[in-house]
């Protein structure tokens, strides 16, 4: 039976109800209720997304800290007290920070501020603000607004200062509380998501009886979320899935590891009307393993287009990786479908080359099912795509779903797939000679 099947989400659900929380959770609260009322809101805004002061910051070549003091002095006079923070903010987030000798700004231990605005204080985070470590842990220099003047029961999550005070927190966090919290990024906020599984908790484990965990996100549908599953900082093939439940407005996420050991959980996300092409980090959790399931499951590759179009795959289920061998040959793909949509399929080898003849992809009408065939023409590990549209839709197919394949003892000649239309799938037709070849052998002497 799927992992996705009705059945098991009514399971896995149940189970996770059942999971007593041995952290309670804690709803974080500010101090100062009244520091983000609605006219503070709108003047943060307001400043960051005014050009005329990026413009001018950007114009400015200060030769001396007088020069610039001079510079902010005579720009801020007249302006609002948010609005000259925010000239400071975006001086030092863009200009304040010389990574000529090689120096970095996110060091674990290092200063942000605190500043009073009309009587309530705020946090300030220059350092931060601008720029981020990439994958290789390198500096990259990118101006972040989310750390001028952030809540401080967002900032909580990524910041804990030596003085509990400022914290700004209503209660604030011990030590104790903060290491056990889930690393929750900006991007987590902006997003306006909810972790609802685990709660206030960075670790979490299998679920019991299961070969998975699950992350419960609670997400509006125009947010898209992606993620991965690493060990020892290698990410594991198959070894996650994102789908989103519709009726309960959230997102289920497997993470399926193959080792004992703790495992790193990476979930990415961004707006599906936004114009950005890639993913931000929303948050990390542990997944700690202690056991593994004798059931060992995986998860195919799949992207937006998969749950945006409602694709199921029927066969083969709990699984990335269909194996062939023994003298077989080929292997079909069963993937139901609304009835609007359509698919095509695309068959690789390692080096990325497209295997001609190696994929035969039609619906069959009586079984409301498509059947997507694939045929290696050799041994080795291959992808098979698949990929989807609309019909009414004029544009191009988009990935949709892949597996892998891996062939031992493909027999020679290997079999291939003529190019077909939908038309000859649904009249019945058959190919009598010459049988599962793509091509033809044009014999000597032959007329």
């Amino acid at each position: 039976d799927s992992v996705f099947s009705p059945k098991n989400i009514a399971a896995d659900d149940n189970i996770i109800a059942n999971i007593p929380d041995k952290s309670d959770h804690v709803h974080i609260q500010v101090a100062d209720s009244q520091a983000f009322n609605d006219s503070f809101v709108q003047q943060r805004q307001q400043a960051i997304n005014n050009r005329s002061y990026q413009t001018t910051v950007q114009s400015w070549q200060p030769k001396s800290l007088q020069q610039l003091t001079e510079l902010i002095d005579a720009f801020s006079k007249g302006k609002s007290l948010v609005d000259r923070h925010w000239i400071i903010f975006y001086w030092i987030a863009c200009y304040g920070f010389d990574d000529r000798n090689g120096a970095t700004p996110m060091e674990t231990d290092h200063a942000w501020n605190a500043v009073e605005i009309d009587d309530h204080w705020y946090l300030m985070e220059s350092t931060w603000g601008s720029g981020h470590l990439n994958d290789k842990k390198q500096y990259e220099r990118e101006l972040a607004s989310y750390y001028f003047l952030p809540r401080p029961n967002e900032m909580i999550y990524h910041h804990l200062p030596e003085d509990p005070k400022w914290q700004l927190l209503k209660s604030p966090i011990k030590m104790e509380e903060y290491l056990q919290m889930p690393k929750l990024r900006p991007l987590y906020f902006d997003l306006k998501l909810e972790l609802v599984n685990p709660r206030n908790k960075n670790v979490i484990s299998l679920l019991p009886g299961k070969s998975y965990a699950m992350v419960l996100l609670r997400a509006s549908r125009n947010v898209q979320l992606i993620a991965d599953l690493e060990f020892n900082n290698e990410k594991i093939d198959g070894g996650n899935h994102i789908m989103f439940d519709v009726p309960k407005q959230l997102y289920r996420c497997y993470f399926a590891p193959k080792k004992v050991g703790q495992h790193k959980i990476n979930i990415y996300g961004k707006e599906d009307a936004s114009d950005k092409i890639t993913y931000g980090g929303v948050l990390e959790l542990t997944l700690d393993v202690k056991q593994l399931s004798k059931t060992a499951v995986s998860f195919p590759k799949t992207w937006d287009y998969f749950s945006n179009l409602h694709l199921q795959v029927i066969s083969p289920q709990n699984t990335h990786v269909i194996t062939l061998s023994n003298g077989i040959s080929n292997t079909q793909i069963l993937i139901r479908t609304p009835e609007d949509v359509e698919l095509m399929g695309r068959l690789e080898n390692e080096a990325k080359q497209k295997i001609t003849g190696g994929h035969q992809i039609y619906y069959d009408r009586r079984k409301r099912i498509w059947r997507c065939d694939f045929a290696p023409d050799r041994d080795g590990f291959f992808e098979a795509t698949i990929f989807a549209k609309k019909t009414s839709n004029a544009a191009s197919y988009n990935a949709a779903v892949a597996f892998k394949i891996e062939a031992t003892q493909i027999p020679l000649p290997p079999i291939s797939y003529p190019y077909t239309w939908q038309h000859f799938y649904d009249f019945g037709l058959k190919i009598k000679a010459p049988a599962h070849r793509s091509n033809l052998i044009w014999a000597e002497n032959a007329s």
